[in-house]
């Protein structure tokens, strides 16, 4: 167990920004092959803080000085993605980590749990794989303790809601443009339809469970669902 985190079974009875629940990722059949994980100390004991400090909609100009801030003050867990702000957070906050370890805010990157999420439009084996690189690097970070599948829907070529001012209500366009923007599907990004999404998404969640056995992530996980 990471030096000062406390194990809690429940948010409940949850006191300090140490109290962790304990994430419980199955062992993949394929993890009993010698020679195949490269993850062994990672999987153990993978403690989570109930409360956490998250990072959405900062902003390039925050996201450093906050996440400082925030270690400075006792959280533990910080949470990012690959999309906020626009690509830049992570980078921040990998900025914040290693300000904290300078300024002696914490002694090891070991200290706190880094959670950071795959973005829609990179769904994919490939794709997905090379969104986790791009974060760590970002973050520079070798491994994050948390990696999510950030949305499981497609990425849009231009959203729904956008359509939805453009076209106003029924009576303000015309049959064919209401049933159109009905059909949320027409909005999906080419090669991210209806028909071609589940397919996406496993392989997202194939390249997961690899980036988990190379020690990439601690844990893997979903959000949005």
């Amino acid at each position: 167990m990471r030096a000062g985190f406390h194990l809690v079974p429940r948010a409940s009875e949850a006191r300090s920004l140490l109290d962790c629940a304990a994430l419980t990722t199955p062992v993949h059949p394929s993890a009993a092959i010698s020679g195949l994980v490269d993850n062994d100390d990672k999987m153990q004991s993978v403690l989570m803080p109930w409360v956490g400090f998250g990072t959405y909609r900062l902003g390039k100009r925050q996201a450093r000085s906050a996440t400082l801030e925030a270690l400075k003050n006792g959280y533990r867990m910080v949470d990012t993605a690959f999309i906020y702000g626009g690509q830049t957070t992570e980078i921040e906050v990998g900025k914040a980590i290693q300000d904290a370890l300078q300024q002696d805010i914490i002694q090891s990157r070991d200290e706190i749990c880094v959670t950071t999420k795959q973005w829609r439009e990179h769904h994919g084996y490939e794709a997905s794989m090379k969104c986790l690189d791009v974060s760590l690097e970002r973050l520079g970070l070798d491994y994050v303790d948390c990696w999510m599948m950030h949305w499981p829907g497609p990425c849009w070529k231009s959203k729904p809601r956008q359509e939805k001012d453009r076209i106003g209500t029924k009576s303000d366009c015309t049959i064919e443009e209401y049933e159109e923007y009905e059909d949320r599907w027409h909005y999906a990004k080419e090669g991210m339809g209806k028909d071609e999404i589940a397919f996406l998404r496993a392989e997202t969640w194939r390249a997961m469970e690899d980036a988990y056995r190379q020690g990439k992530t601690r844990s893997i996980a979903v959000s949005n669902f």
